[in-house]
């Protein structure tokens, strides 16, 4: 996962350790956080905020922001800690600036906004399975989950969803929106179908 700022960096995560890369000196590696333990984290909740040098991970019940600005990955907040249950996934990309998407794994979605020390500003719950994507801009929010939900909430009108719907028991595996479009997929649980004999 690379950044899409002046500063071009690459960020490799392993089941131990994060590897922060500088592009134009692929010499220049500095492991930033190497503290767990084996076998402890099966997927690590990781993501970069577009308008901002920052990554953003989730390590079991607690989230960290990491400054990647000169290709340094210096720890910005740790404020984020015995959060509701584990991060199951985080969203920072074409998110307002200052802002960031989490879901937990019992399913309740948060915004989080740097700004404000006590971390989250808004909750949302409607989902019942685990969250798949997350996108969100100034006043909408759209999440997806395995079976199949699509939802869009207006972050005025919180909490509850704006729309719904399930067009397939599948899980939703892409979710995207500009001003006019909403553009989800996804993926069949069976992936190779036997073939009817003729």
């Amino acid at each position: 996962m690379s950044s899409h700022h002046s500063i071009p960096i690459s960020i490799i995560a392993a089941n131990k350790s994060f590897w922060c890369i500088s592009l134009n000196n692929l010499s220049n590696r500095l492991s930033f956080y190497s503290l767990f333990q084996p076998d402890s984290i099966q997927k690590i909740p990781l993501d970069i905020h577009n308008d901002e040098p920052i990554a953003i991970i989730g390590i079991e019940n607690e989230i960290k922001l990491f400054d990647l600005q000169s290709g340094r990955c210096n720890i910005i907040s740790t404020n984020y800690k015995y959060l509701p249950s584990y991060v199951n996934l985080i969203r920072a990309n074409q998110c307002p600036i200052n802002e960031f998407l989490v879901a937990y794994d019992n399913s309740q979605i948060s915004i989080f906004d740097r700004r404000q020390k006590e971390g989250a500003i808004q909750h949302f719950y409607n989902h019942y399975s685990t969250i798949t994507t997350l996108q969100m801009d100034t006043w909408k929010l759209a999440s997806t989950d395995v079976r199949g939900f699509i939802r869009l909430w207006d972050r005025r009108m919180h909490p509850h969803s704006l729309w719904h719907m399930n067009p397939q028991s599948h899980p939703v595996t892409h979710c995207s929106f500009d001003k006019q479009t909403l553009i989800c997929a996804l993926t069949p649980y069976c992936k190779r179908p036997d073939m009817v004999k003729k």
